[in-house]
């Protein structure tokens, strides 16, 4: 509401309020409402409320929300009450503090956060000003904004707003974090306090973070120019009105949301609204500026700025109507008052008490103070947070609190460096690092490149981290070099960013260094820096390409220190709370993903990841080309890409304008997004020495096509990769279903394909083959073979496709090669080997000798099991979708039966030894059926993973009876524990000649175990 409307319908009942325009203090309009009160005064407003209830059931959660902002020179004592009326009489009502200082809004949503029951048809609001007298100034006051009903957060003004705040928590919850300093800090005062002299420590950590900013911003602070800074300076249009200093107002993108979209854009473009997130970027570069010049009009531009965003309401005990996701706004705001405390010190004392005072508030300091149960580190805190946390423990000027502080600091790094249970954050003993209920690098990396300089800033001194928390870290720095290569994830890891390159698409080697040095300074060995080594070697760039001299300065410092560059990881590693797994050979990496009833199948926003519902449909991408390898340089390019056609899919093929996700705000847990989860609770991996398998029950969600299913199994062994396919089905009969062998980006000039023993030349080419012994290779150097009769489909040239974010049409030049199922398949199938880098010719003489002598067979391939024997491994692997029990034996395999569905690999390592490895893929968050997730027809309907209660259980162990034929002891004691996957017991039958392995099977975690002969076995 425009403030002069608003002028004309106040009213006041008594005469004991009188309100003028004022030109003092404003926000999104030029002047603001001064209002002068005497004890006890009331003024209303007339003005019909288009307020209405929520019915719920549509694509939008928003609620109707009350907002405004209030301005006050002084703290008043006493509150205002808001109360809404219907033909005078009260419907409901809230308070509002004025203990404060400053601008202050208020975001209340009327069926949630006010006492007593809105009604529809209000016409007037009530204000009743306190007992005493004042004035404040009052301006765009919105009756009936659209609010998310998870975003607004409760302050000391308004502490009843959103009192049951979940997923956010960790953004929000400042009223609750604060009650935690405060007890902890009462509780300190009452008893003596004696803890090791931390004096010399908190010294060295304090230098270390700020030679960790003095050197991230080392280039940055040498390219400001005054002149720069003093033009983005001169944009908040400083004035002196009545003897005050005013300047434009500072907002967040959260913050405006209380706006019309239009208005926002609007305030933006005209500079009537500056972005916080800008704001703190010239903060820094003031702060960078101040710190090479020592210039004293530049600290008083610093000071100026600050005290303006003070007095904007980003103070001690303001919310500024949410704070979610403010630490991505403030981060280098934090950074720039860490600079500057030294000199804000001398010269600006008071301020510096305020700004320590906002940042302990807003980053929810008293978090470090809550009961351990609560301790969880979300990869936002990590990554914006926690820098200021102990910057602003370090402010302190209690010395022996602030020592307090350090201890309790590093006990909840301790305390929440934990393995999260359910899909809670942060940490998974696979190494997995959750964010949005999944493994998700992109986000585990930020997470990561603020964690782990903290990790260095505290490492050797009395607050370092337990050695725990060390080796949980260490953990997932090891699993995320596994599973990427050079640098760069799959892009199946890729969640809702599928892009080429640039962010969210490739770790940071700086995590490996920070932890390098960590590991040095507390005596932990040198396997980061070695990692570091490898990372930043030869291989991580052409010859020509010179290193930075910061990267020649870290290898030379880590040399130093007796590090050396690690061997490339190979082997097989499997992460089942990722439903991943990762093959390695020489310098290439082969990565499979699926998804499960826990795990969602991707993640797609409004303007992100709009065409990948397909990317975890047993998504199978290799690689190992370029120098450095990426993804770009491996084939993949997201401009042009067909979305249908991630490599190792089986889907049904549809026109984009199909496959474009429908995103919805389906529920008030969650936003606009689409996290889909099948209803199907087997997938996953399992590892037995160097080689693996993994596999997965593939069935579509009802939002789309519930008809779609398939039963796909990979089988990785060396250089091989095996895939299998049955029970392929669908009912649409308009559209085809697919298995994409390979989709690759063409060079100008290079050989797109090799079929058979022919190159094909020709840069638009488009064929299909239908016959057994097929051969085919991508220009990336992996080939593929059908021994089977198999309908195949082989386009080469230019495609276009829209952008996965703006749906804008791109394009570029593509080989693909797809598996035609046909319309409407009924228990379709595919058999097809991956040989990864192999010479086509030289592939395919040997696939003419595997026509007559295979190096596998398989045994079974249905919708029960896949079991395939690799010959020269002499092992038997058995993907078990159910039960299973053996019908008729053959030579060598000795898995008689399983009593739930598994996975199990035998090698037979000697004529009386075999080692065996098994895994219950199922995560078993709950047991049953999730009725909340089906209709009244018992469909599937689409429910946010946030909703759902079971994401925060743990995994459930379930045995598991694992029967051979023949009479075997195991090598190894047997497990008494059920916290992780283990042999719980061995039973025999010398009548039956069986023996009976009975496993546990909890997180999806594999086990590996030696059993020998008996003496009495029968053959």
């Amino acid at each position: 509401m425009k403030n002069s409307e608003l002028l004309t319908k106040l009213i006041c009942p008594s005469a004991t309020a009188n309100w003028t325009k004022s030109c003092d203090h404003f926000k999104y309009q030029d002047s603001s409402i001064r209002i002068d009160y005497q004890p006890g005064a009331v003024i209303e407003l007339r003005q019909e409320n288009a307020f209405r209830h929520f019915s719920g059931g549509g694509t939008d959660q928003a609620r109707d929300t009350f907002c405004f902002w209030i301005y006050q020179a002084k703290p008043q004592t006493g509150e205002l009450r808001f109360v809404f009326q219907k033909m005078e009489q009260s419907c409901c009502w809230f308070s509002f503090g004025l203990d404060f200082s400053g601008w202050r809004t208020a975001w209340v949503i009327y069926e949630r956060d006010m006492i007593g029951r809105p009604e529809e048809g209000m016409d007037s609001l009530r204000i009743e000003f306190p007992k005493t007298e004042g004035s404040l100034y009052l301006s765009d006051v919105q009756l009936t904004a659209k609010i998310d009903p998870r975003h607004p957060t409760p302050d000391r003004q308004v502490r009843q707003v959103n009192p049951n705040i979940g997923a956010s928590g960790h953004w929000m919850k400042l009223l609750h974090f604060e009650e935690c300093r405060k007890k902890a800090l009462a509780d300190t005062a009452k008893k003596a306090f004696s803890v090791k002299n931390l004096i010399k420590d908190t010294g060295i950590i304090r230098q270390r973070q700020k030679e960790y900013l003095t050197e991230k911003y080392a280039e940055r602070q040498k390219a400001l120019e005054y002149e720069e800074i003093y033009e983005r300076y001169s944009r908040y249009q400083w004035k002196e009105y009545n003897g005050l200093l005013t300047g434009r107002s500072i907002d967040s993108v959260y913050t405006l949301d209380i706006l019309p979209a239009e208005q926002r854009k609007e305030l933006t473009a005209q500079g009537i609204s500056i972005d916080m997130r800008r704001t703190g970027a010239l903060l820094l570069d003031i702060a960078l500026y101040y710190q090479r010049e020592k210039s004293e009009k530049i600290f008083r531009m610093y000071a100026t700025l600050i005290e303006h965003l003070w007095d904007q309401g980003l103070a001690y005990g303001s919310s500024l109507g949410t704070t979610h996701h403010y630490g991505y706004v403030l981060k280098e705001l934090f950074e720039s008052i860490f600079l500057m405390s030294e000199y804000l010190a001398t010269k600006k004392a008071r301020l510096l008490d305020a700004l320590r005072k906002m940042v302990i508030w807003i980053t929810g300091l008293g978090r470090i103070n809550c009961p351990t149960e609560e301790c969880s580190i979300n990869v936002d805190v990590l990554n914006t947070y926690s820098h200021a946390m102990l910057m602003v423990i370090l402010l302190g000027k209690d010395e022996a609190y602030r020592q307090k502080q350090l201890l309790d600091f590093a006990g909840w790094l301790n305390a929440s460096i934990e393995y999260a249970k359910g899909l809670e954050g942060t940490f998974k003993p696979d190494g997995s690092m959750f964010h949005h209920c999944n493994h998700y690098p992109a986000y585990g990396l930020d997470g990561l490149k603020s964690l782990a300089p903290l990790i260095y800033f505290l490492a050797g001194t009395a607050a370092e981290i337990s050695p725990r928390a060390y080796g949980i870290v260490e953990n997932a720095l090891e699993k995320m070099r596994w599973y990427c290569n050079l640098k760069h994830w799959p892009t199946a890891l890729s969640a809702r960013h599928p892009k080429t390159d640039g962010e969210h698409t490739h770790l940071n080697s700086d995590i490996f260094y920070y932890m390098a040095l960590a590991q040095i300074s507390s005596g932990r060995g040198k396997k980061m820096g070695n990692i570091y080594l490898r990372l930043e070697g030869p291989l991580s760039a052409e010859e020509s390409t010179k290193k930075t001299e910061l990267t020649q300065k870290r290898i030379a410092e880590l040399k130093a220190n007796g590090c050396q560059a690690e061997n490339t990881p190979n082997g097989h590693l499997t992460m089942n709370w990722a439903c991943a797994g990762f093959h390695r050979r020489g310098e290439w990496l082969a990565a499979i993903r699926g998804h499960n009833r826990y795990l969602w199948s991707h993640e797609s926003y409004v303007a992100n990841n709009l065409y990948g519902r397909y990317i975890s449909y047993g998504h199978l991408q290799i690689l190992g080309k370029g120098r450095p390898i990426t993804l770009y340089s491996s084939g993949y390019q997201a401009e042009g890409f067909d979305w249908n056609c991630f490599p190792g899919t089986t889907v049904i093929e549809l026109p984009f304008a199909d496959l474009r996700s429908k995103v919805y705000n389906v529920d008030e847990f969650s936003g606009y997004e689409e996290m889909l989860l099948t209803d199907e609770a087997f997938a996953g991996g399992l590892t037995l020495g160097a080689n693996g398998i993994f596999a997965m029950k593939l069935h579509g969600h009802a939002k789309y096509d519930d008809s779609h299913r398939a039963n796909l199994s990979s089988f990785f062994f060396g250089d091989r990769i095996l895939r299998l396919g049955s029970d392929i089905s669908s009912s649409d009969t308009e559209h085809r279903s697919i298995t994409t062998l390979f989709q690759s980006r063409m060079d100008e000039g290079s050989s797109p394909v090799f079929i058979n023993k022919r190159t094909v030349k020709s840069v638009e080419y488009f064929g299909t083959k239908h016959r057994n012994g097929i051969v085919l290779a991508d220009a990336y150097g992996n080939s593929y073979f059908m021994p089977h009769k198999t309908k195949m489909e082989i386009r080469c040239g230019w495609q276009t496709s829209p952008a996965q974010d703006t749906g804008i049409e791109t394009g570029g030049c593509f080989a693909k090669a797809v598996i035609d199922h046909g319309a409407a398949p009924k228990r379709a199938g595919y058999e097809y080997v991956i040989g990864v880098g192999q010479e086509p010719l030289v592939f395919f003489e040997q696939t003419r000798k595997w026509l007559e002598n295979p190096f596998y067979h398989i045994h079974q391939k249905n919708g029960q099991a896949h079991i395939v024997e690799f010959l020269a491994e002499k092992t038997f692997a058995y993907v078990l979708f159910s039960a299973y029990r053996q019908k008729i034996r053959a030579k060598n395999d000795i898995l008689h039966s399983a009593d739930r569905p598994c996975l199990c690999m035998i090698a037979a390592e000697a004529e009386n030894r075999i080692c065996l490895s098994f895994c219950d893929p199922d995560l078993r968050l709950y047991e049953g059926v999730d009725a909340e997730q089906y209709d009244e027809a018992g469909r599937q309907i689409e429910r946010s993973v946030y909703s759902r209660s079971w994401m925060h259980n743990k995994s459930i162990g379930r045995e598991t009876k694992i029967v051979l034929q023949g009479l075997f002891i195991p090598e190894q004691e047997l497990s008494d524990s059920k916290e992780q996957t283990a042999l719980l017991a061995v039973e025999q039958n010398p009548d039956r000649n069986e023996t009976t392995l009975i496993f546990w099977g909890i997180d999806g975690g594999n086990v590996e175990v030696r059993l020998s002969k008996s003496p009495n076995c029968k053959r």
